[in-house]
C-alpha cells in the first residue's frame, strides 16, 4: 500500500528510511510573527498541492497546524485525526481558545479520530457528542523491547524508573513524581531522559 508522508524538516531523517512512495518536507525557520505567517502560508500551499497531486484515498493528520490546514483544504477523501488530548492546557489564553475552536471544528468536520488514551474519550465526546467505539493505543516496537530486555551495564547503580518523553504538562510527569513520592521507595530513582517547557516546575516539584 503506497503511503505519502508530509513532515517538518526536523523529522525528515526519521521517516526517510520508511518504504513510502513519497516523502514531502515542509522546511523553513519560523522566527518572528510576520515570518511565521509567510512560512505557514507557504506550507499550506505546499500541502494543498501535494493532496491535489497525490489524490489520496484517505488523509491522516496529527498536529494542530496540519489540522488547521486540512480544515481549510477540505479534501474530498476521508480525513482521520490522531488525538493525544482535547483539553488544551498550554499556551496563552488566545492560543487555548484557538485550540478549542480547532478541536471543535475538527471533531465535527473530520471523518474519524484515533484516540490513544482512554481519558480522551470523555473529552472528545463533549466535542462530537457521541462516544468513540474504540481506543487505539500506541504500538510497541518489538526490537526496542528486546533491546531493553537484554542485559546491559547501566551507568546508574541504583534501581531506577526511566522517563523518555517531552516534559510538557500534557504528558503528566508531575503525576509520576507525586505517585512516586507516595511509595516512599528512596532506594529507587526516577531518571528523566528528556527536556521541555515543564522542566523547571518539575525540578522544583522533585
Amino acid at each position: 500500500l503506497p503511503i505519502s508522508i508530509i513532515v517538518g524538516s526536523g523529522l525528515k531523517d526519521k521517516f526517510s528510511e520508511l518504504h513510502t512512495s513519497r516523502l514531502y518536507t515542509l522546511s523553513g525557520y519560523s522566527g518572528s510573527l510576520p515570518r511565521r505567517i509567510v512560512l505557514y502560508f507557504k506550507w499550506f500551499v505546499q500541502m494543498r498541492e501535494v493532496i491535489s497531486t497525490e489524490k489520496p484515498d484517505i488523509v491522516h493528520v496529527h498536529g494542530s497546524l496540519a489540522k488547521y490546514f486540512l480544515l481549510l483544504i477540505r479534501p474530498v477523501c476521508p480525513v482521520v485525526e490522531t488525538l493525544h488530548a482535547v483539553d488544551p492546557t498550554e499556551g496563552t489564553a488566545i492560543q487555548r481558545i484557538v485550540e478549542t475552536v480547532g478541536d471543535q471544528l475538527a471533531a465535527t468536520s473530520f471523518d474519524g479520530n484515533i484516540l490513544i488514551q482512554p481519558k480522551v474519550i470523555d473529552e472528545y465526546s463533549r466535542l462530537r457528542r457521541e462516544k468513540p467505539s474504540r481506543v487505539i493505543y500506541n504500538p510497541v516496537d518489538q526490537d526496542f523491547l528486546e533491546m531493553v530486555a537484554s542485559p546491559t551495564k547501566s551507568p546508574i547503580d541504583n534501581k531506577y524508573v526511566l522517563w523518555c518523553g517531552r516534559l510538557a504538562r500534557i504528558k503528566g510527569a508531575d503525576l509520576l513524581l507525586r505517585a512516586f513520592a507516595l511509595l516512599g521507595r528512596r532506594e529507587v530513582l526516577i531518571v528523566f531522559l528528556s527536556d521541555g517547557p515543564e522542566r523547571e516546575n518539575l525540578m522544583q516539584l522533585a
